[in-house]
């Protein structure tokens, strides 16, 4: 572990429900590890775990190591290639979407939780952003060949050793 990644880490997820993992992609040493929220381990002796889910049932969600134990989306990391793959067809330039939060995409419709405030993007404010409607929409434009192909060439369904060589 480093000490300082590990400090940044914590400080960046501060207040905040996820997970950070940094990593040597030539080793695969874990260099930092957070995961959000957190509890308390002492809870669960005695049947306080029970009790405590009772009375929440999200508490099971919390009581779960997010880093090595939940299965997600990689999120936002995945819009880089994609806006990269949009640059290259020349989309992102005259796609501008109205992130509101829920757009149809092939017949159902998609409600995204934290898209509240309607705004209209384009690929940079997309990314800082993170507008997730304007990502459905590219990828709607691009087709899965086109971001087959890119997720491809960033290395995606590789091993990191492949796309990293050792020092």
């Amino acid at each position: 572990m480093d000490l300082d990644l590990q400090i940044a880490a914590e400080q960046a997820i501060e207040g905040k429900n996820g997970a950070i993992v940094a990593m040597d992609p030539h080793t695969g040493e874990i260099l930092a590890m957070v995961s959000r929220p957190t509890f308390d381990p002492n809870d669960l002796r005695e049947g306080l775990a029970e009790r405590v889910e009772q009375a929440d049932p999200r508490s099971r969600q919390a009581a779960a190591d997010k880093a090595i134990q939940a299965q997600l989306a990689p999120g936002s990391t995945f819009k880089i290639i994609m806006a990269t793959a949009g640059w290259q067809k020349g989309l992102p330039r005259t796609l501008h979407v109205n992130c509101s939060g829920g757009a149809t995409f092939y017949g159902p419709a998609f409600w995204l939780l934290g898209e509240k405030r309607p705004r209209r993007s384009r690929s940079a404010e997309a990314i800082y952003q993170s507008c997730d409607v304007f990502f459905y929409t590219l990828a709607e434009k691009l087709g899965i060949d086109r971001i087959a192909k890119w997720a491809t060439a960033f290395g995606l369904g590789q091993k990191t050793a492949s796309i990293c060589p050792t020092k």
